[in-house]
């Protein structure tokens, strides 16, 4: 493994020493600089693995070097570890919130440096070696799957198969119907307006006959012959007027019966396509339904054992992993909606101070001896600060979420607000009993709220 390298940067000589030979006891190249622009000036050239920030210096502070290195490219993804006196969960959420990966105090322990250079991937334990490195993962690797196909994730191939059929039945459907009624719709207009032509026709030839050619008169007989054959053409016209007449009373009359069958046609059609897109509209009605339970059980899923241990971070970690694998489930399904995440704090029993932080009471220790009962981040009201690095990360850059089919809402309760499902021991006990109910209380409750367009697809 390559050597690791720290910047520490402090304007006190003695805090620079204890922590460089701290951080050199672990293995690691320090360099050191006495102020906020001599490290910026350092990382002109040189990008070290990670960063030992003091925040009270002269010139520039610490606080404002970090919103400097994250705004620069070329030194962003440098983890800045803030170290400093100045402590409390208010400065660690103003911290946060710049981007620094957390806050160490001044009179750090060693067991403490070395879990957070550990987190780092700065160093390794050097107490296993490396076959038991290697058979301790596996589990941690089995364990890891097994969390992958949890309850919620099994779900994803039920809800695929059930929307797949219920999606192609319902096509099946809709064309078949459509097919059939226009089909029929269209034969029944052809044969019409065909009739209807065909009548028109007749009546016309039957209106308009050939005029007949007299005979040619003798030239004796011409005034009476033409007398006769006036008479004769009379009559014939009055004859061919009546019938005539009498065709096209006929036929006004099948036209009028015709359009009365056509109006009963046209409504038994009508409530034949009505009957039937009720019967669709119920199906999808169903399906609309069917739906909704499965987005039901994939929330109860997804909330089953949510308690989280003090101190891990709630939006991190494995949580993290189970928000990441359910927004890719959701959006193999077309979800469209809101995925709320909302955090609840428990009431641990702590001992410490605000100075040296926080931390859970021997199992053993009496409630009544607790230095504090509570959550540490009950005092951090900004959204940021109650999230992880990798979790403002993950929102920076996922692209499900920048789709914006999926909006993601994220609400964090205090103690004041926090909807405690586990009664606390009334009476006074030991602190591991009164812990474990607070981490079980201490959780991240998941809400899927999908768009009712989409469940009426």
């Amino acid at each position: 493994m390559s050597i690791k390298r720290a910047l520490v940067v402090d304007d006190s000589r003695s805090a620079r020493l204890v922590l460089r030979r701290l951080l050199e006891n672990h293995g690691l190249d320090v360099e050191t600089a006495e102020s906020a622009e001599q490290a910026l000036d350092y990382l002109q050239g040189s990008w070290p693995d990670v960063i030992f920030m003091d925040h009270t210096m002269p010139g520039m502070d610490g606080l404002q070097a970090v919103k400097v290195i994250k705004n620069d490219p070329k030194t962003a993804m440098i983890p800045v570890m803030m170290y400093t006196a100045k402590e409390g969960e208010l400065y660690v959420g103003q911290a946060r919130a710049l981007g620094a990966v957390g806050v160490l105090p001044k009179h750090v322990e060693a067991a403490e440096l070395f879990k957070v250079l550990q987190r780092l991937g700065l160093v390794t334990d050097q107490r296993r070696d490396g076959d038991e490195s290697k058979v301790s993962r596996a589990p941690d690797e089995g364990r890891g799957h097994e969390s992958l196909q949890g309850p919620g994730i099994q779900l994803e191939g039920l809800v695929e198969r059930m929307l797949s059929e219920q999606r192609h039945e319902l096509r099946t459907d809709i064309l078949a119907s459509h097919r059939v009624l226009a089909r029929q719709v269209a034969q029944e207009v052809i044969s019409e307006q065909r009739a209807e032509q065909a009548r028109i026709a007749a009546a016309r030839e039957a209106a308009e006959p050939a005029a007949p050619e007299p005979p040619a008169p003798a030239a004796g007989n011409g005034r009476m012959w033409f007398t006769l054959l006036l008479l004769a053409c009379t009559a014939w016209l009055l004859w061919s007027g009546n019938r005539s007449a009498d065709e096209i009373a006929r036929l006004e009359q099948e036209a009028s019966d015709q359009a009365a069958v056509m109006e009963t046609l046209v409504a038994d059609s009508t409530a034949q396509s009505r009957n039937q897109i009720a019967g669709l509209q119920a199906r999808l009605e169903m399906a609309g339904d069917q739906r909704a339970r499965m987005i039901g059980a994939l929330e109860w899923a997804v909330n089953q054992q949510n308690g989280i241990d003090y101190p891990e971070e709630i939006l991190g970690g494995s949580r993290l992993e189970l928000i990441q694998n359910l927004l890719f489930q959701l959006d193999n399904l077309g979800y469209k909606g809101v995925v709320k995440l909302e955090t609840h704090l428990g009431q641990f029993c702590l001992v410490g101070d605000e100075a040296r932080g926080y931390k859970l009471a021997s199992p053993e220790l009496a409630v009544d001896q607790c230095a504090l009962i509570g959550h540490p981040l009950d005092e951090i009201r900004s959204v940021a600060g109650r999230q992880s690095l990798e979790f403002i990360n993950f929102l920076d850059s996922s692209e499900l979420l920048e789709a914006g089919d999926i909006e993601l809402q994220i609400v964090h309760h205090g103690l004041e607000d926090s909807r405690e499902l586990y009664a606390y021991p009334r009476s006074s006990g030991v602190a591991a009993d009164w812990n474990a109910v607070a981490a079980r209380n201490n959780r991240l409750v998941i809400t899927l709220l999908p768009d009712p367009a989409w469940l009426s697809l």
